[in-house]
């Protein structure tokens, strides 16, 4: 049985909701108690909430309500590469900073040197889920009266400190996307503590003309279910490993675009307008998802200790350890294999496990615009060796320690 990389957790009280939401747009079969919104303003109570289609349409209605041509935005060196792209595609100039080592998030060191009186904000990414040291971005921030935006896409209940990401700045984006938790399959959320952004972000959307129709609406759903169905192991032997398998052979750089097509650098240009608005159904299931977002969030916690026990005794593996003072969500586990990544790869899918080469830029592969960057040496070094592995939090100890065995096995005969 093949253990799939899509990591859908859909639980006995989704499936209800997805399907009355879908088929009914309305009833009581399978409605949560209360609205995914009515939960994330609970939780965040001191900020402004807004669902979105997507995270990236947050940051684009952020940065284009906000500043103009020509203003510099940091970035770290490793990160989402789409959100530098619509930085550059809304005139502005994205600054890249290399990272730390330990955990692959913005060096605050460096950053304090590269900012300037042209630097208008500081994007920090709280990369695979590990919160970044965003309190000394703060301070850094607070220095040259600034904000802070950070990119929660993968730090949903994260905290640093007893605090959660999202929090710690003007305004934090999360990604409610297929593979993220809580996901509305598809979506996001912004969170602000500024009441007037809020409301000028809430107009745009109100006028945002959504391109894509009946077709497309139908198209992207579709595509959705087909993720879900495909989180089943025997689904995923049915559906998908055989024929992903003869689609690597004949052809990897089509299986790299079918893996990689939702993250929108296959455009010239990104669309505003790509998505549909949030359907009844995702935000049924986003309800119950938010509802059990720890327990999934201690099962990928549990499973990631379980990986890490065995890959942290290789010798060539190196794992990112939690840091002080910070609750790591592991939205997603991260090795780095240096140069045997992608043999690895190619091994573990053979066996039927698909992991995954993660999907970070680092600074050099930036093409597409004149940005400003430093030498990016450990983002450029670590970014070449970065393997994704299964930590779903549907995945039983059983399933988690086979994982383990297979990379130690296949890593020690290497």
């Amino acid at each position: 049985m093949a253990i799939p990389f899509f990591s859908i957790d859909m639980s006995a009280g989704e499936w209800p909701a997805y399907l009355s939401g879908l088929l009914t747009h309305g009833g009581t079969l399978g409605k949560p108690s209360s609205t995914l919104e009515d939960g994330l303003k609970g939780r965040f109570s001191r900020h402004e909430v807004i669902l979105l289609p997507s995270a990236r349409l947050g940051f684009y209605l952020l940065l284009k309500k906000s500043f103009k041509a020509g203003d510099e935005i940091v970035f770290s060196a490793m990160s989402f590469p789409l959100y530098v792209k619509i930085a550059a595609q809304l005139g502005l100039v994205p600054v890249l900073v290399d990272v730390e080592s330990e955990h692959l998030t913005i060096d605050v060191e460096l950053l304090r040197r590269s900012v300037t009186k042209k630097t208008k904000a500081i994007v920090v990414t709280h990369l695979f889920g590990h919160p970044a040291r965003v309190r000394e971005v703060s301070q850094i921030a607070d220095e040259w009266n600034i904000p802070v935006i950070e990119d929660c896409a993968q730090s949903f209940d994260s905290f640093v400190d007893g605090q959660e990401t999202g929090t710690f700045g003007w305004a934090g984006i999360f990604s409610s996307s297929l593979m993220k938790v809580p996901t509305t399959l598809g979506g996001g959320i912004l969170i602000t503590p500024d009441i007037e952004l809020a409301e000028e972000i809430r107009l745009e959307l109100e006028d945002l003309e959504h391109k894509r129709r009946a077709l497309h609406s139908v198209s992207y759903h579709a595509k959705g279910l087909i993720s879900i169905l495909n989180s089943y192991p025997t689904l995923y032997t049915l559906l998908s490993h055989q024929l992903f398998g003869l689609i690597k052979k004949k052809n990897p750089a089509l299986l790299r675009k079918i893996l990689y097509s939702g993250m929108g650098m296959e455009h010239k240009e990104y669309d505003p307008g790509e998505r549909p608005p949030l359907a009844e159904y995702q935000l049924r299931v986003g309800a119950v998802q938010f509802e059990r977002a720890r327990e999934m969030t201690e099962a990928r916690r549990r499973n990631s200790a379980i990986l890490d026990d065995v890959l942290g005794q290789i010798e060539g593996v190196t794992i990112l350890r939690q840091a002080q003072g910070a609750y790591w969500n592991y939205q997603y586990h991260v090795i780095d294999l240096g140069s045997k990544m992608n043999s690895v790869f190619d091994s573990m899918f053979s066996r039927g496990i698909h992991v995954m080469k993660e999907d970070v830029w680092d600074c050099s592969a930036y093409q597409f615009t004149d940005i400003e960057r430093s030498d990016c040496l450990i983002a450029k070094s670590r970014n070449i060796g970065l393997l994704r592995i299964q930590n779903n939090s549907f995945l039983s100890e059983k399933e988690t320690k086979k994982i383990a065995s297979d990379l130690s096995e296949i890593l020690g005969a290497g």
